[in-house]
This record gives C-alpha cells, sequence and structure tokens, in this order.
C-alpha cells in the first residue's frame, strides 16, 4: 500500500512531474497505424502523459507527431488544415512539415524567417502496426527498441486498443495479476471447463487457486512474471512478459 505522496509521485505524468519525466525517457505507443491510414487526411487529436497533441500523414505517407498548440500564437492545429507535404494552421495560415520545418509564414514579410524557427514536433518511429513517439529531452533520446515482435507480418500479432478509466498503475496491477483471474473472472473460467480448446485446458486450474506463487524477473525491456500453481503432482506456470513502454492508458505486453 502507498500513502498519499508516494500514490501522486506514482501516478501523476504531466510536463514536470517525476513519473512524466521519467516515461519521457523512452519510445511509447501513440496510436496503432490502422488509425492513421490515409495519407494527406485530417490530422487526429490524440494526448499522452497529460499533453495534447496532433497525429497526421502528410502526403507521402510520412507521420508526424505535432505538439496542438501552433508556434505562432498557440491556435489548435487540429483544426490545421491537410496541404500535402505539410499542415497549416488556420489562424495565420503558417505550415509545418513533419519534421518541424516551417514551410510558409504568409504573415511575416521577411521569406528568411521560417528557415530561423522550427515547428514543434517529435521524433516518430512506425514499426509493428503501431506509430510510437519520444517525448523526452532531444540529446537524451534513445535507440529505438529493436524487438522481434515488431518485424512480425499482421497475421502474426494481435494490436488490441482499450480504453479504460483508471490510472496507468491500475492497468499494469491488472495485466500481470494472476491471482484476481481465480476471483473476478471465476464464471468465465468455469465456463471453459470441459472444452476442447487447448487455451481452455491449460487455464482451468486457475479457478481452484487463488494464491499462486508468484516470482518476478528484470529483464532489459522491463520483467517476466510467473505465477504457479500446483497441478497434480507437476507445477503449472503461466508467465507474461511485460515491455516497459506505457502512455496513459495505452501499454505494449
Amino acid at each position: 500500500m502507498l500513502n498519499k505522496q508516494d500514490n501522486e509521485t506514482m501516478c501523476r505524468v504531466g510536463p514536470g512531474t517525476a513519473m512524466g519525466d521519467v516515461m519521457r525517457r523512452y519510445w511509447l505507443p501513440a496510436l496503432q497505424s490502422s488509425e492513421l491510414v490515409e495519407p494527406n487526411g485530417d490530422p487526429k487529436s490524440i494526448e499522452l502523459l497529460g499533453e495534447r497533441l496532433v497525429v497526421w500523414r502528410d502526403a507521402s505517407g510520412r507521420v508526424g507527431i505535432f505538439a496542438e498548440a501552433c508556434l505562432h500564437r498557440g491556435a489548435s492545429l487540429a483544426l490545421a488544415r491537410a496541404e500535402g507535404e505539410g499542415l497549416r494552421c488556420i489562424y495565420h495560415g503558417w505550415k509545418f512539415a513533419v519534421d518541424g520545418s516551417v514551410l510558409e509564414t504568409p504573415n511575416v514579410a521577411d521569406p528568411k524567417f521560417k528557415d530561423r524557427v522550427k515547428g514543434r514536433t517529435y521524433p516518430v518511429r512506425e514499426a509493428g502496426g503501431l506509430i510510437w513517439v519520444y517525448l523526452g529531452p532531444k540529446a537524451l533520446e534513445p535507440a529505438f527498441p529493436e524487438w522481434p515482435w515488431l518485424e512480425l507480418a499482421p497475421a502474426n500479432r494481435i494490436n488490441a486498443y482499450a480504453v479504460v478509466g483508471c490510472n496507468f498503475v491500475q492497468v499494469i496491477e491488472g495485466l500481470v495479476d494472476s491471482s484476481h483471474l481465480t476471483v473476478l473472472h471465476a464464471s468465465g473460467l468455469a465456463k471453459t471447463s470441459g472444452s476442447d480448446l487447448d487455451f481452455a485446458k491449460k487455464t482451468t486450474h486457475m479457478q481452484f487457486d487463488a494464491a499462486p506463487r508468484i516470482e518476478a524477473e528484470e529483464t532489459d525491456f522491463g520483467f517476466h512474471y510467473v505465477a504457479m500453481r500446483p497441478l497434480g503432482e507437476q507445477v503449472m506456470a503461466r508467465v507474461a512478459s511485460f515491455i516497459a513502454a506505457i502512455s496513459g492508458s495505452r501499454s505494449c505486453r
């Protein structure tokens, strides 16, 4: 159990918070590629670690993630016009490329002015059916992770998206907690009893043991978690691998 102060430190992830600063040091999944299919389509608004962002795919298929507030006067780029190679703010017409280059500043007489400023965009990668972003200090940007599943064909992976009305810590606890399956999901486990499905046969034992022996192993990507339950003369081990790439209600597991 955490006290109030420790709970606040763990759960708050907005700009300038301790956990927010930590999470901004990693590549984070922002949204699924399937949510941004059309090149030169309308920009999409998202919220990540308490920040309002705009995601857009230009006419060449490149993805850009912009701070929602325009560099010039703070107007929302969620309302910007998609114009081929850049997004144009509807307030004063400043146009930004996905890498932050300022392409046009119609209300500034000096044609060289745009070369001296840069839009607020973030490093982006697209892999594993996901669009990833790095929101931390540029000088501390880590290498993009080379997890094997990122290279798998779509038919060999499942990308799931869920909106959960709780803090990210609660999501993690629920994902890796094997004990609650016996209690909260008892009816679901009972329905699988007698099923010929291989998965059902391997999980039926969980409805009878709410106190598995639990061990965890730290790894360079996060941790392995194992819940062990007796099964006759054998032990059934349920192993989950958790990747430390979490962003609000979006997580990879």
